[in-house]
């Protein structure tokens, strides 16, 4: 994809780096002296979604145009309808605009977004995670006065998650009669 941030393979170095760092954790907790308890895990895990993928479902039979910067890479690129060259993809080093389908990218197409998500799938024999019911978390619009407007920076993602144990989640599910 861009210069540095260059994905180059389905999941990223990036995403790699995450599960590595989860995996630190938990082995924190599965190998200390103590006895074993329910945990619940919950924080900016920044999680993200696989953008390769995405991107190319995105981008379809749309036209790539690269610009590259002043180093000779890839800086931008501009997907374009064939037929009339209208721009309706650009993605960049810090920049992700689905143009006239960028709030609905992030409010209405969510559900659609989750097949994307699989950061957290290797996870599942150790912890749990409930369905995930709402928008995209990241990355929200800085402005503190509007709360519902997406940055056109980043691929849409739930970054901030609660993840729990298997023993933690038999506890919630119980009958308390």
């Amino acid at each position: 994809w861009i210069s540095k941030y260059q994905i180059v393979s389905s999941p990223s170095v990036y995403s790699e780096n995450r599960q590595r760092a989860l995996v630190h954790t938990l082995q924190r907790f599965e190998n200390d002296k103590y006895s074993k308890v329910p945990l619940f895990i919950f924080g900016d895990f920044n999680f993200r979604l696989d953008s390769n993928l995405l991107i190319q479902e995105l981008a379809g039979k749309l036209v790539p145009c690269q610009t590259k910067g002043k180093k000779g890479l890839i800086n931008k690129v501009e997907y374009t309808e064939v037929d009339n060259g209208k721009i309706v993809l650009t993605v960049g080093s810090k920049s992700f605009d689905y143009y006239d389908k960028h709030s609905d990218l992030f409010a209405s197409m969510y559900k659609w977004l989750q097949q994307y998500d699989s950061e957290f799938s290797s996870f599942r024999d150790r912890l749990y995670e409930h369905d995930i019911t709402f928008m995209p978390s990241y990355p929200f619009c800085e402005d503190v006065s509007d709360g519902i407007s997406y940055m056109k920076t980043r691929v849409p993602s739930w970054c901030d998650r609660v993840l729990l144990t298997h023993t933690a989640r038999d506890i919630l599910i119980q009958d308390p009669c």
